[in-house]
């Protein structure tokens, strides 16, 4: 027997009996649809774990790296000075960050198979706790850590205060507790006392100025030992201001050798300005010491108008 005797054509018999193209179309469709969601499903979920496992690779990395940061003593940490009142610290290449414009060390590692690019600073902070005008001075150091996908960039942040607590605030100019000496001095008269009389125009009658030598010096001792928190240079206002380039300031409890190799490896706290010298230029110290040297690295003419060493005798 047909399987539908009633039906009055063979379209009406389908319909009532099994199903029309136009369904198992749809049918096939919707199948498609559904494994196609599946598979993006997976390989979303896929995408998810490698950014879950690339972040928690870059958090221990960054982890790692405030170790090492913990590691370096307060006086030693980030020696290089880059601009007034921050510091940058080791790493092996220079990059410069688009936005501030700074140059921050960063160094790239490859974990499996992926890219990570390590970049370092430290800020130096200093903050006032209470009326009796107590200082907090501390650097921050920062780590970040940013690989790249095809999603775009990423990265991971952590931060590490380095802080010591100064005595309340009374701070002077010790400099001029001190009779500075020079290497040597360039004639017309260009004494040494001329870096504190307290005048920064920076024309030539007032400057100090060595004669051309391989690394020229000026040195202070302040009588007693101090807690110093900054050092300030004023340069020349005329001309030959770029002769002050490449600056290193030592501190320590004793005398600085006249030697700038044997001040380096002395284990004396050292700053250096690498680049000119401005008007002034101030180096955050934060450091005990008596002595006080001022080099420049290379030979050149060293010549400056003044130098105030601020802080507090202990």
């Amino acid at each position: 027997m047909p399987p539908c005797p009633e039906a009055s054509s063979r379209s009406e018999c389908d319909n009532t009996a099994g199903f029309t193209v136009t369904e198992m179309l749809v049918a096939m469709m919707l199948l498609t649809i559904g494994a196609l969601a599946i598979f993006h499903s997976m390989g979303a979920s896929s995408v998810l774990a490698e950014n879950s496992d690339r972040h928690s690779t870059a958090t221990q990395l960054t982890a790692s790296e405030l170790e090492k940061a913990r590691a370096i003593s307060y006086n030693k940490l980030a020696m290089q000075l880059a601009t007034a009142g921050t510091t940058y610290f080791e790493g092996a290449t220079q990059v410069t960050d688009a936005a501030s414009g700074r140059v921050i060390p960063s160094s790239s590692v490859v974990i499996d198979g992926v890219a990570y690019k390590v970049h370092r600073y430290v800020t130096w902070r200093s903050t006032t706790v209470n009326a009796r005008t107590v200082t907090q001075a501390y650097k921050q150091v920062t780590v970040i850590v940013s690989w790249a996908d095809t999603s775009g960039t990423h990265d991971v942040r952590s931060d590490y205060a380095v802080s010591k607590t100064l005595a309340p605030s009374s701070s002077e100019n010790l400099a001029l507790r001190s009779t500075p000496t020079m290497s040597s001095e360039q004639s017309p008269p260009h004494p040494a006392s001329k870096l504190i009389d307290g005048i920064t125009s920076g024309s030539t009658i007032n400057l100090a100025h060595t004669k051309s030598e391989t690394n020229p010096w000026f040195a202070f001792d302040l009588t007693a030992s101090a807690v110093i928190t900054e050092i300030s240079l004023w340069n020349r206002s005329n001309c030959c201001a770029d002769r002050a380039t490449n600056l290193w300031i030592f501190v320590s409890d004793t005398p600085i050798s006249d030697s700038l190799a044997t001040a380096k490896s002395s284990g004396a706290a050292s700053f250096n300005i690498p680049g000119q010298v401005g008007r002034p230029s101030t180096v955050v110290v934060n450091s005990t010491g008596r002595y006080v040297k001022v080099f420049l690295e290379g030979k050149d003419f060293l010549h400056l108008s003044e130098v105030q060493i601020m802080g507090t005798f202990r």
